[in-house]
């Protein structure tokens, strides 16, 4: 059906080094764990290519946990929107802000091919 709205694709930790396909006006969800408490967050480290961008910021979400706990982790979520016909690759770091001569501990990169 043209016209018809597609449903977000989510990606996760398991979909690291991939290459997908989306259709141009799909967003993609990327879902990464981790814990700020430990000073660590996931940021975008950049988008190769003209066919997808960052749709706000990153956010972060503790997972359910009992009232007064600390240190509880979460997920780290990330929308990009393609928006035209192409290819780009998303990069992002686990690494904590401040260490700017440290190497990340983790890091997540995904190729998505936008088609029409």
């Amino acid at each position: 059906m043209l016209g018809a709205e597609q449903k977000p694709l989510t990606v996760t930790a398991d979909d690291n080094g991939k290459s997908l396909t989306v259709k141009v006006g799909q967003e993609v969800v990327v879902l990464l764990k981790g814990n700020p408490t430990t000073g660590y967050t996931w940021l975008l480290a950049g988008i190769e290519g003209p066919s997808v961008a960052l749709d706000g910021k990153v956010q972060y979400k503790e997972n359910p946990h009992p009232e007064g706990m600390v240190g509880v982790p979460g997920m780290f979520q990330a929308k990009f929107k393609a928006f035209q016909p192409g290819k780009s690759t998303v990069k992002m770091e686990y690494r904590r802000p401040w260490e700017k001569n440290q190497k990340p501990i983790k890091t997540f990169e995904v190729s998505l091919s936008v088609e029409k």
